[in-house]
């Protein structure tokens, strides 16, 4: 897992949703996503660490090979409340997981840059719901 979360691919940077000048290269997600897992989640819950593993593949997956720059800002405002890094970048970074399974919506706490994914049967499902809670944040399901 070690490996997979710090290799790097040839991604380049992309801009945020806020655009600004700014920019967040997906490596670095992996890199404070890793760490994080490492301490707080693998360590306090082994019982499900393969889970919180694939769910951590398929997230990064999805971000650097499926979603645009456009979607992938809308992940960074969902998941941590700001559509920048910021100067110092993103220090954590934490994915565990959440009760349920496919037809529910991954949540977010932003103050603590936490995404809770419920355990997906599969990459494609993941994409869909995520786009999907990133899509309607912040509006009614309805509107």
């Amino acid at each position: 897992m070690e490996a997979a979360l710090r290799a790097t691919s040839d991604v380049g940077l992309f801009s945020t949703a806020a655009g600004a000048g700014q920019h967040l290269e997906v490596p670095e997600w992996k890199l404070a996503a890793y760490q994080r897992s490492q301490v707080a989640i693998w360590r306090a819950v082994s019982d499900i660490s393969r889970r919180v593993e694939q769910q951590a593949t398929w997230f990064f997956q999805v971000l650097e090979q499926d979603f645009d720059d456009e979607l992938r800002g809308k992940v960074l405002q969902f998941t941590t409340g700001s559509s920048s890094m910021g100067r110092e970048g993103l220090q954590i970074f934490r994915i565990d997981v959440a009760e349920g399974s496919d037809g529910r919506l991954p949540s977010a706490m932003t103050c603590g840059n936490l995404l809770q994914l419920p355990r997906y049967s599969s990459k494609v499902v993941l994409r869909r719901q995520l786009q999907t809670a990133v899509e309607t944040t912040g509006r009614q399901l309805g509107d």
